[in-house]
């Protein structure tokens, strides 16, 4: 529950730091999914290979430099497409270094694409728009350390992670490393006494982002450091978790080989050659090769009269297309050389997509949208054998058919099939299910989008409603930053219901799930226009844990909002809805908000507010293992006090051996006393 509880730092933390794929693991246990090459490494080892490139990269790829493979379509080096006019490592100028968000904090749209200073993207990795960690000192090969994530010169600004699924709430603590030869490094985590992983970032101008995270891991990590780059090997805490451990940083310098190479990697972050626009490096990099046409979905060659027959080889092709084991079920990664069919149904049918005669280990699946591959994917096979899948797909709908190599080693030749089983009958088990026939369930909650918004009647205010989203569809979510002080996307994935609300005049309103008000993880936002959620959302909250969301958002006089309660990720229940004119109350406080958005006083440089009162800085004797004010936890974390109400009792949790919500009675050692002192 303290875990939990920690969320309230999420409100500190996770507004400002930095977000991405927002998504929550029931566990911070067993192996890693976030490995790039698919497999489960030992011990979580994420190997930071870029899976999402056009050809096979390095963690080192889209990072600033160029890409080390040479395996990039046309054979060039990467630009950098957050280099704001500086030169790229082809020798030529970034693409737009002339077009460039090049200062981040004037307040003018420098490259004039209506977008200014943190709007725009070439400015994500400014120190003006993004919040950076900092180093409590450097850390070299060979050395052993053993410290605590909440040691003095830790931050509390990440949240997410761009090479990590996991949601960390918990204080980070980071070292600089540097190598003076491409260096293969493995950095350990031992002895944990709570749950935190670690996480390697390749800086940006000796600048730590969480956007710029190439590999992590639960108990390890992997990467390929090189000379003139700087790296901050950092340790953050899953939900709120805060522990000691000990950390570990193994170095094996890297050998070069290009022996027999004419183009492609050397296997240490440089380049035996690189091959003209147009080509591609064959997979034993001894010759230069002209992709096949079908090598991307644009001009996929198409599946016409069926049933279907065709010779294909992919020894030629690039790899473009990955599928993540469980965004495709059955294939693996999928990160060999790849070739695309495109196939339109003129019947909503089951069709048997067989591959045979093949001369490499493959990977088979099916998409309806290239560039959303894992939202996408309709089904996949891959085994030791020839691959065949049975699908339902929809009359009237363009799906592409991948055939790829299971890893960057496999390619080569295979005779693909498509045939017609015969009509598809929809099956449907739950609202917004698949149909097995490349179709939804249909959904039966009443206001399941914004056109069927069930109205909060303002006279009824404030007003408690009682909802679910068990029988609505996914139709909304907020992206990142959509929402003021919003890092992450809210709702992606989960079921979603809305309520609409028209003021008849300018206020301020309230819009609450409880704490313990949810039996799932909700979203909750406010917005004016549901066509067009990034640019109209007013309010909005995700918390960790059952409800807890709260907002107060200001709303103009005769301008409708819709109210959107949201589950993160797949989540989905029943949840209770507060909804109320925000009235300011300043009763029994000196300082600190007024609940409207307006300050009941301010403190001077010498005191700090807490709970409504002006107190020394400091925790004023109050540690990490809590005590209770009543029905009220409070503790110390980071130097800063933390309270939260109870929804039940506080007292002494013998086996956190701290006190908690929930519990009852008091430390029996007597060593941390159950009253808050100087309280």
């Amino acid at each position: 529950m303290r875990n939990l509880l920690l969320v309230t730092l999420l409100t500190i933390g996770l507004l400002v730091g930095c977000g991405g794929d927002d998504t929550e693991p029931a566990t911070d246990s067993g192996n890693d999914l976030s490995t790039s090459d698919g497999a489960d490494d030992d011990a979580g080892v994420s190997d930071g290979n870029d899976i999402s490139d056009s050809g096979s990269t390095t963690a080192g790829d889209d990072a600033g430099g160029g890409d080390v493979d040479g395996n990039d379509q046309g054979g060039t080096t990467d630009n950098d497409a957050t280099d704001q006019g500086s030169t790229d490592a082809d020798g030529g100028d970034d693409t737009g270094s002339e077009n460039t968000e090049s200062i981040c904090d004037n307040n003018v749209d420098d490259d004039m694409d209506e977008l200014i200073d943190c709007d725009d993207p070439d400015c994500e990795l400014s120190e003006n728009c993004a919040p950076v960690c900092k180093a409590v000192t450097s850390i070299t090969c060979n050395a052993s350390i053993t410290a605590q994530n909440s040691d003095e010169g830790s931050t509390n600004v990440f949240a997410e992670y761009s090479c990590e699924d996991y949601l960390y709430t918990g204080p980070e603590i980071a070292w600089s490393f540097s190598v003076d030869k491409p260096t293969h490094v493995t950095v350990l985590l031992d002895n944990e006494s709570d749950d935190t992983d670690i996480l390697i970032i390749e800086n940006a101008d000796d600048l730590c982002f969480a956007k710029q995270c190439i590999a992590s891991g639960l108990k390890s990590a992997a990467f390929l450091a090189q000379p003139d780059t700087s790296y901050s090997l950092v340790v953050d805490g899953y939900q709120g978790s805060i522990g000691s451990f000990d950390i570990q940083v193994i170095c094996e310098v890297c050998t070069p080989n290009c022996d027999g190479k004419l183009c492609g990697g050397n296997g240490c972050g440089g380049i035996c050659g690189t091959c003209g626009a147009g080509k591609v490096c064959s997979p034993d990099q001894s010759v230069c090769l002209s992709p096949p046409p079908e090598d991307l979905c644009e001009s996929a060659e198409e599946v016409n009269a069926l049933p279907f027959t065709t010779l294909g080889d992919t020894s030629e092709a690039l790899d473009n297309y990955n599928a993540l084991g469980m965004a495709c079920l059955d294939t693996g990664t999928g990160g060999g050389a790849d070739v695309v069919y495109s196939f339109t149904p003129s019947s909503t049918d089951i069709f048997q997509i067989v591959l045979s005669e093949l001369t490499f280990d493959a990977a088979l699946y099916v998409v309806s949208d290239c560039d959303a591959v894992a939202k996408s994917c309709q089904g996949g096979a891959e085994s030791l054998d020839d691959e065949s899948l049975e699908l339902g797909l929809k009359t009237g709908v363009t799906y592409y058919i991948i055939v790829d190599g299971i890893d960057s080693l496999e390619s080569g030749m295979f005779q693909l099939d498509v045939f017609s089983l015969g009509p598809c009958t929809p099956q449907c088990d739950g609202c917004g299910n698949p149909d097995g026939c490349g179709g939804s369930c249909p959904c039966d909650a009443e206001n399941d989008t914004c056109e069927e918004a069930i109205a909060i009647e303002l006279a009824q205010l404030p007003v408690t409603i009682e909802g679910t989203t068990l029988e609505a569809a996914d139709n909304y979510s907020a992206p990142a930053t959509a929402c003021p002080k919003q890092s992450y996307q809210y709702g992606d994935g989960g079921s979603d219901v809305v309520y609409s609300i028209t003021p008849t005049k300018n206020g301020k309103y309230t819009f609450s799930i409880p704490l313990a008000g949810a039996d799932f993880d909700t979203s909750l936002y406010v917005v004016s226009d549901c066509s067009d959620i990034a640019d109209s959302c007013v309010a909005g909250s995700e918390t960790i844990g059952l409800g807890g969301e709260n907002v107060t958002a200001s709303l103009e006089a005769n301008t409708s909002y819709y109210v959107i309660v949201d589950g993160y990720k797949a989540n989905q229940g029943n949840f209770t809805l507060q909804v109320a004119l925000c009235t300011a109350s300043c009763t029994g406080q000196s300082c600190g908000s007024d609940g409207c958005g307006g300050t009941c006083g301010e403190c001077g440089a010498t005191k700090n507010c807490f709970e409504g009162q002006c107190i020394a800085p400091g925790c004023n004797g109050i540690t990490f293992e809590g005590c209770c004010q009543g029905n009220k936890l409070v503790y110390c974390t980071g130097e800063e006090m933390v309270s939260t109400s109870c929804s039940d009792s506080c007292g002494w949790d013998d086996s956190s051996e701290w006190y908690e919500c929930g519990s009852e009675g008091e430390d029996p050692s007597g060593q941390f006393p159950y009253a808050c002192p100087n309280f």
